[in-house]
C-alpha cells in the first residue's frame, strides 16, 4: 500500500500526530510517498487547514481519508471536511455518530504516542525541572483557571502560546517560553515533579462565540505524559476513568474549583508523596502500553481495506 499523508502545517502537537502516524504506517510495511499521484489514498492530518473545495479536488487524484484531530471543538469545520472526503477518523469518540450523518465512513481513532520519542529514558539536566509543568495554549478557560490559584511556594512552568491571553501578574511570570520542538516538551515532562492536563470544554466556529462541547476522549498530552512516566494531575473525562481507573489525582479545573485543586495540587507536590507518585506514574505508563501509534497505524490501515479506499477505482 502506498499512501500520501498532507502535513497539518504546524510545528505543534499537531506534528507529533503526523510523524506518529507517518512512522507507525511504516512500521506497518506502508509506502508513504511524498507526490499524492502516486498513492493508493491521501491521508490528511487536520483537514480543518484545507478548505472542502480543495478536498474534493484531491479526490480526483486519489481516495482521501480525513483525521481530524480537533473534535469536537471544532466540529462544525470538521463536518464540512469529512463531507468531502471519502472517509475519515475522529479522536473523540462522541463526535463519531454525528460525523456518520454526512459520512458512513467515520471511526474512532485514539490518540497514541511516539515509540520513538515518548517512553522511560534519563532526564536532561540541562532542561529546567519544574514542580508544575504545563504544555498548551492559554485558552480562556485556562487562564481563568490558572489566574484564580495562589502559585506562591510552587515553580509552576508555562509554556506554549500564552502572549496576550489575560494572565494576571502573578502566572505571567511562570510563561518561561513558546516550546516550538516536541523533542522540548518531552524533556520538561521527565523534568517535572508533576504535569497537568487541562482538558478544554469549549469551542466553536473560529471567531464565533465559545460553547460547551461534550467530550470523552483522552487528548494526545494523556498518553504522551504516561508513556514517558511522568506523575500528573487531570481534569475528568470518560476515557480517564477507562484508562488509567484512580491512577490520577482529578482536579476540576474551573473557576468555581480552583481554590480546591490547589490543594489537591500542594498536596501531591509534598516530599512525602514522592513514592506514590512514582508508583501512580509507572501504573499509568502500563495502562497505555499497547497505545503506540505502531498501534493505531495498524487500526488505520484496517480501516482504509474495510472502506475499500485502496486497491479500487477513484470516486468522485
Amino acid at each position: 500500500m502506498r499512501v500520501h499523508l498532507v502535513h497539518p502545517g504546524v510545528n505543534w502537537s499537531l506534528s507529533d500526530v503526523y510523524d506518529g502516524l507517518r512512522d507507525g504506517l511504516i512500521a506497518n510495511g506502508v509506502t508513504v510517498v511524498p507526490d499524492m499521484a502516486d498513492a493508493d489514498c491521501t491521508i490528511v492530518v487536520n483537514g480543518n487547514l484545507h478548505e472542502p473545495a480543495t478536498i474534493r479536488q484531491w479526490r480526483s487524484i486519489a481516495p482521501v481519508a480525513v483525521l481530524c484531530t480537533e473534535s469536537p471543538y471544532d466540529f462544525d469545520q470538521e463536518v464540512e471536511r469529512i463531507a468531502a472526503a471519502d472517509a475519515g477518523w475522529t479522536h473523540e469518540r462522541l463526535s463519531v455518530e454525528p460525523l456518520r450523518v454526512v459520512n458512513p465512513k467515520v471511526n474512532y481513532l485514539r490518540h497514541a504516542w511516539h515509540p520513538d520519542r515518548h517512553g522511560i529514558a534519563p532526564a536532561d539536566a540541562s532542561v529546567r525541572a519544574h514542580d508544575v509543568v504545563f504544555v498548551g495554549t492559554g485558552f480562556g478557560e485556562r487562564v481563568e483557571w490558572f489566574n484564580r490559584i495562589d502559585w506562591s511556594g510552587i515553580d509552576l512552568g508555562l509554556y506554549g502560546l500564552w502572549d496576550g491571553t489575560g494572565l494576571d501578574e502573578h502566572v505571567e511570570r511562570c510563561v518561561v517560553q513558546e516550546v516550538t520542538k516536541n523533542a522540548q516538551t518531552v524533556a520538561l515532562y521527565r523534568r517535572a515533579t508533576m504535569g497537568l492536563n487541562l482538558y478544554r470544554r469549549k469551542g466553536g466556529v473560529k471567531g464565533g462565540p465559545r460553547r460547551e462541547m461534550p467530550a470523552d476522549s483522552l487528548n494526545p498530552r494523556a498518553y504522551e505524559l504516561a508513556a514517558c512516566g511522568v506523575f500528573h494531575c487531570t481534569t475528568p473525562r470518560a476515557e480517564v476513568d477507562d484508562v488509567f481507573g484512580d491512577l490520577m489525582p482529578r482536579i476540576g479545573g474551573r473557576v468555581e474549583t480552583a481554590k480546591a485543586d490547589e490543594g489537591i495540587i500542594r498536596e501531591w507536590l509534598r516530599p512525602e508523596q514522592a513514592a506514590e507518585r512514582a508508583r501512580c506514574a509507572a501504573a499509568s505508563r502500563a495502562c497505555v502500553a499497547n497505545d503506540s501509534w505502531h498501534d493505531r497505524a495498524a487500526t488505520v490501515i484496517a480501516d482504509l481495506h474495510a472502506w475499500e479506499l485502496v486497491g479500487v477505482d477513484v470516486q468522485v
